[in-house]
């Protein structure tokens, strides 16, 4: 029987831990374009300020987006900073510095099991239970301009299977692609103020008037030849090959529209990341079962020890008790010859003689 709870408990165990192995992705890419948890894609051009794009309900993880009109994306809105929470640490990155818990460029490295990964322009910020939020950015001139530069961020976040229905942001409930429309009917409640204290960003900024999209028109013909080339050699499905030739026409680089063809790259990424994340939680699951078949055996040691306690004390006592005698009635005493008994009260509290 203990045997068979403690199998049960490892399988429970392990099918919750390989349901946070199949998790979903939510992407921020481009000018920016989305896609939920959900798979719900929609793009969000203008409107600048701190947007709140993925938040679980415990409050493990939280990622907010920067959004500001890019010069050199013909005025629609980019990414162009990302904070993200992860277990109480809070890393910022605005492309030509960043922070960790406040402080600027520090060592790279997290505080309550969270972890940090930085290869180059791509960073990996992943939390004890697994969530995991990956982006990459570009530096990018204003029409050839070297004294104005600005970054765009690509931003993904994936969630394993068992938050689903636990978000909340512009990626999404991760329920069903009808909530997530209703959700974006109303985007601007995910617009967080730069003075609320839910704001992550600890940098504000001066937001633009809104300026008036320019029109996007291909540079030339050899140049829109070059970037379906570009869009076609990275093997894109349908939705990320319109935006990625859309980003190419309208900013005139190739260097953030890369980002598209690491989508796949990033997901198995991002699998890896789960895969040791759920064999490090089977240790600990083992390690559990063990500890509890230990329990059990010294509880049982303990109970038997003490069944045979019990015993020899009966015994003893079995052998220490002696039968008591029982006391036999004394004979009541003689009148002596000559002597008058004496009187006995009767019940009417009248004296009555004997006769």
């Amino acid at each position: 029987m203990r045997v068979l709870i403690i199998a049960l408990f490892a399988i429970i165990a392990l099918a919750f831990y390989a349901n946070n192995a199949q998790s979903h992705l939510c992407q921020s890419t481009g000018d920016p374009h989305y896609k939920t948890f959900s798979g719900y894609p929609v793009n969000l051009y203008g409107d600048e300020g701190d947007y709140l794009l993925a938040k679980d309900v415990n409050n493990h993880l939280q990622v907010m987006t920067r959004i500001r009109y890019g010069l050199s994306w013909q005025n629609r809105g980019i990414n162009s900073a990302i904070a993200i929470k992860a277990d109480r640490n809070v890393v910022e990155h605005f492309g030509s510095f960043y922070k960790i818990n406040g402080v600027k460029n520090a060592k790279l490295a997290l505080k309550n099991g969270a972890k940090i990964a930085v290869t180059g322009n791509k960073w990996i910020v992943t939390t004890k239970s697994g969530l995991a939020t990956e982006f990459n950015f570009s530096k990018l001139n204003n029409n050839g301009n070297a004294k104005f530069t600005e970054y765009a961020f690509n931003v993904f976040v994936r969630v394993p299977q068992t938050y689903k229905g636990k978000m909340s942001g512009l990626c999404g409930t991760y329920n069903t692609v009808a909530e997530d429309k209703k959700l974006w009917t109303n985007f601007k409640a995910f617009r967080v103020e730069q003075k609320s204290k839910k704001n992550l960003f600890d940098i504000s900024f001066k937001p633009k008037k809104f300026l008036k999209f320019s029109k996007a028109a291909w540079k030339s013909v050899a140049f829109k030849n070059k970037a379906i080339a570009f869009c076609k050699k990275q093997k894109l499905s349908k939705r990320n090959y319109n935006n990625c030739l859309f980003d190419i026409k309208i900013s005139g680089h190739f260097k953030l529209s890369k980002g598209y063809a690491k989508v796949k790259q990033i997901k198995k990424e991002l699998k890896k990341v789960a895969k040791k994340n759920t064999k490090k939680n089977k240790v600990r699951v083992f390690a559990k079962c063990s500890s509890m078949e230990v329990a059990i055996k010294k509880r049982k040691e303990e109970l038997k020890n003490r069944q045979k306690m019990i015993l020899r004390c009966r015994k003893l006592l079995k052998k220490d008790k002696k039968p008591t005698p029982k006391p036999q009635p004394q004979p009541a005493p003689k009148p002596k010859p000559g002597v008058v008994p004496t009187p006995v009260p009767g019940p009417g509290g009248n004296d009555q003689q004997l006769r």
